[in-house]
């Protein structure tokens, strides 16, 4: 963000809502609907905005920490650099002889079928 504090009483755009935080256009409608998110303003025929004062407020009430005390585990990577469950980490068990991780998904690119000819 900018050194610049955003007014509280100013009109969030779509675009500065998603950058403010880091959702995406549908998690926003998502959250919006289930009332977890505050609700936009019509302001123009095909434009809606959000009070930055509420944006600003739902993010200040986002945890910080795990229910319980607990800080929230960083995001983990596996060796192909995609991101796993924060406790799989903990988890162990044999693949293939091995003692490693469990996969999260299966790998691609193997077991192809073979097709008629």
């Amino acid at each position: 963000m900018s050194d610049n504090p955003i007014p509280r009483e100013a009109l969030l755009s779509l675009p500065e809502v998603m950058r403010l935080t880091t959702l995406r256009q549908s998690a926003i409608y998502a959250r919006m609907n289930a009332g977890t998110f505050p609700a936009s303003r019509q302001v123009g025929l095909r434009k809606v905005a959000w009070p930055a004062g509420e944006v600003l407020d739902w993010i200040a009430a986002l945890p910080t920490r795990r229910p319980g005390g607990k800080p929230a585990a960083p995001a983990q990577r596996n060796r192909s650099g995609d991101l796993r469950e924060p406790d799989a980490a903990s988890r162990s068990c044999e693949i293939d002889g091995r003692q490693g991780t469990p996969p999260l998904s299966p790998p691609r690119g193997r077991g192809r079928r073979a097709t008629a000819t």
